[in-house]
């Protein structure tokens, strides 16, 4: 897979008359590959949030480059080009949706781009199936629930058929069901359709599911690898004012405690898996 978003040497202060050292962005450097599904985790005010803003040109870095496909963001002449290729959903679904019936928000979009009214008929049409909003179309979006229109506002984004679609933090007003429905959105996207994810969470069941994780804190990137060689670090993400998955967790401290499991259990299956396994070792006579 080609790189399909470099970012190379990013510094991004909010306030450019500012001549103290308060930047959001500290050298940031990351390449994201057409096709993957990359996880942005770290606590409240790392950056993350801040980053996200710059793949489409919403941010543009006060030192640094950032390139969509080749095109660097900060080409005025190429704007729509970008935001074309990358999609960006917001935290809360209500600040996107626009229009007072599901299928016509999903068109606004498409509308923007001057699309002609057949195609968008059924991009929209084909866009509402891919989220599994399709028997809704025609419901206001005020009567939905919260993973209902978060579901939306990533239709409308679909419709626009972006290569990439960066999600911040998109579950973090949802309750458990709506989180559950939005993830295996996203991860449909990318399996299926093949459109590069870029999901900021700060819910480490959420990280998990992604190709890579992405560690920031203090604006700059402090680890990344696979979910697996991030969430073995416990200690040090620890030190970082960071959460791991519940089940690594449990495992990691059960490990503390002397019982013999694997270094790193990522999901609940896993776990109980571990200790299925220690446990019949347990109650095994001894001798046989």
């Amino acid at each position: 897979m080609k790189d399909f978003i470099k970012i190379r040497n990013v510094f991004f202060k909010y306030d450019e008359n500012d001549d103290s050292d308060n930047f959001a962005l500290r050298g940031v450097d990351l390449d994201i590959k057409k096709g993957e599904f990359v996880a942005v985790v770290g606590h409240n005010g790392c950056g993350k949030s801040t980053l996200a803003k710059h793949l489409n040109s919403l941010y543009l870095p006060t030192t640094g480059e950032v390139f969509v496909n080749g095109i660097d963001t900060a080409d005025d002449d190429r704007l729509f080009e970008i935001r074309k290729m990358v999609g960006l959903v917001l935290q809360n679904p209500d600040n996107q949706i626009v229009a007072g019936i599901v299928e016509e928000d999903v068109a606004f979009g498409c509308e923007n781009l001057g699309i002609p009214s057949a195609e968008i008929r059924e991009r929209v049409d084909n866009a509402l199936k891919a989220v599994d909003m399709y028997e809704y179309r025609r419901h206001s979006p005020e009567k939905l629930s919260g993973g209902q229109k978060q579901r939306v506002a990533i239709a409308g984004i679909i419709a626009m058929e972006p290569e990439c679609i960066v999600l911040d933090e998109p579950t973090a007003m949802l309750d458990p069901q709506g989180r559950e429905e939005v993830m295996n959105t996203i991860r449909k996207l990318n399996q299926e359709l093949g459109i590069t994810i870029v999901l900021i969470t700060h819910y480490m069941d959420e990280a998990v599911k992604a190709d890579r994780v992405v560690v920031m804190d203090k604006g700059k990137i402090i680890l990344t690898g696979k979910p697996r060689e991030v969430f073995s670090k416990v200690e040090f993400l620890k030190q970082h004012r960071l959460d791991v998955p519940q089940a690594t967790e449990l495992i990691y401290k059960l490990r503390g405690c002397g019982y013999e499991l694997p270094e790193c259990v990522l999901d609940e299956n896993e776990c109980a898996d571990s200790i299925a396994i220690l446990l019949e070792k347990c109650l095994k006579p001894s001798g046989k």
